[in-house]
């Protein structure tokens, strides 16, 4: 299914906010609060859809670039291009679509720290917003049942990825609770999938679909 292109507009303020440097969660943040549509029927940006947006981007700016000239000698063979990603991903175990919420809201706090450091620590408080109990107060204890949940539910994926043959199963998240921190972690087979969008969406539709 191919993506609708962006406006003309909401390209250039991508590019002005990847000139100054900024985070793909920052430029999340920013998008959002400018109240500029992203892509899809989404209501606001995350780290996923900035990222395929400057995927359209840089594609575009590569249409614009200005061909190579030829080479003065026969050019040497070229390398057959990647297989195509084709993974399926299940998730299985206790989880509800709330704490669906809640597991991408503690990966998005975290998005541009986790290729340095998996252990994460966040403020009980800080937490608490991305938690949507079905019943009952938004407080602690319903922030470590819904956490337990996610511990105990696993992703399985399934598939072939270029060359590479892919089965993981991971859980959800790795988390505890003190009285007033949060220590989390997101398991290195999950860190794979996430960071390819297509598959990342595929978790993302899972998480919201559950009933």
């Amino acid at each position: 299914m191919e993506t609708a292109p962006l406006p003309a507009a909401t390209l250039q303020r991508l590019a002005e906010l990847r000139a100054e440097g900024k985070s793909q969660r920052v430029m999340a943040d920013i998008l959002t609060a400018e109240g500029i549509p992203p892509l899809g029927r989404a209501k606001g940006w995350n780290h996923v859809r900035v990222q395929e947006a400057l995927q359209q981007l840089e594609a575009g700016e590569a249409e614009q670039a200005p061909a190579a000239p030829p080479p003065s000698a026969a050019p040497a063979a070229r390398e057959a291009p990647p297989a195509p990603t084709k993974m399926e991903v299940q998730i299985h175990g206790p989880w509800i679509k709330h704490d669906g919420v809640l597991w991408e809201f503690l990966l998005h706090r975290v998005w541009d720290d986790l290729e340095k450091d998996r252990a994460h620590t966040l403020p009980l408080k800080a937490a608490l917003p991305g938690l949507r109990p079905p019943s009952g107060p938004r407080d602690r204890a319903a922030l470590c049942a819904a956490l337990d949940r996610l511990a105990r539910s696993c992703v399985v994926i399934d598939g072939e990825s270029g060359l590479l043959r892919v089965n993981l199963t991971s859980a959800l998240i790795a988390a505890a609770t003190s009285e007033d921190v949060v220590n989390y972690q997101f398991p290195e087979p999950l860190l794979r999938l996430v960071k390819l969008p297509q598959q990342y969406v595929q978790l993302q539709e899972l998480l919201a679909a559950k009933k």
